[in-house]
C-alpha cells in the first residue's frame, strides 16, 4: 500500500513537472511565465492532501502491525546471525551437515533482511518523493513572471502541512536510516555475545 502512495506522488510530481516547464528550461529574457489553466494546480493540491491522508489512515491501521513485524525480523535477523556464528564457532563446520545447516541460517537471514530492506526502502521513498513536490513547487515559485494564487497555496501546503513520513507505531521512523540501526544493533549483539561464548 506504500508503493501504491508512493506511485501516485510520482505521477503527481510528473503532471507538476508538465505544468510547470519553468523548473527545466530557463525562460528567455523578456518572456513572461503563464500559469497553468485556471483550476488545474488546485485539482493537483487536492490530490496531494488526499494521498498525505492517505498516509496517515496507513500509519493509524498499520502502525502496531509494522512495530510487531519489525520486532519480529530484528529477532529473527538477530537469532539466526548468532546461529550462523555458532556454525562458524565449531570445529566440524565443514563437515556436509555443517555446511547444509550453515546455508539454510545464511538463506533465513537474507529473506528476514530482505523484508526489512523493503518496508523501509518503500516508506523512505514515500518520503523523498513526497519532499520532491515542495522542491518542484519552490523552484516555481521563485521563477520569474506572474504569479499563481494556487501555486502559492500549494506552496504553503507543502511548507507547514503534516511532514508525510511511517513510523512504527511511534516508536521509530521507517526509512534508510533504520537499516543502519539494525546492523548496528546485529553487529554489537553478535560481538558480545561471541566473546561471552567458548568456541568449542
Amino acid at each position: 500500500m506504500v508503493l501504491e502512495v508512493w506511485t501516485r506522488l510520482s505521477t503527481l510530481n510528473t503532471t507538476l513537472l508538465e505544468e510547470l516547464p519553468v523548473i527545466l528550461l530557463s525562460p528567455p529574457v523578456g518572456h513572461s511565465w503563464l500559469p497553468p489553466g485556471h483550476g488545474r494546480l488546485r485539482q493537483l493540491l487536492v490530490a496531494h492532501m488526499t494521498l498525505r491522508r492517505a498516509a496517515e489512515c496507513l500509519q493509524n491501521h498499520f502502525g502496531l502491525p509494522v512495530a510487531a513485524l519489525l520486532t519480529y525480523t530484528m529477532c529473527a535477523a538477530m537469532s539466526t546471525a548468532y546461529q550462523i556464528l555458532l556454525e562458524m564457532l565449531e570445529r566440524s563446520w565443514h563437515s556436509q551437515l555443517r555446511i547444509c545447516t550453515l546455508t539454510s541460517s545464511i538463506v533465513y537471514f537474507a529473506y528476514t533482511w530482505i523484508k526489512l530492506s523493503t518496508m523501509a526502502l518503500a516508506c523512505s521513498a514515500m518520503k523523498d518523493t513526497d519532499a520532491a513536490t515542495g522542491v518542484i513547487l519552490l523552484k516555481a515559485s521563485v521563477s520569474r513572471g506572474r504569479r499563481c494564487p494556487d501555486l502559492g497555496d500549494f506552496l504553503r501546503w507543502i511548507t507547514y502541512g503534516p511532514p508525510l513520513c511511517f513510523s512504527a507505531a511511534g516508536f521509530c521512523t521507517v526509512d534508510r536510516s533504520l537499516l543502519l540501526s539494525v546492523l548496528t544493533i546485529i553487529i554489537t549483539y553478535l560481538v558480545i555475545l561471541g566473546q561471552l561464548t567458548p568456541a568449542e
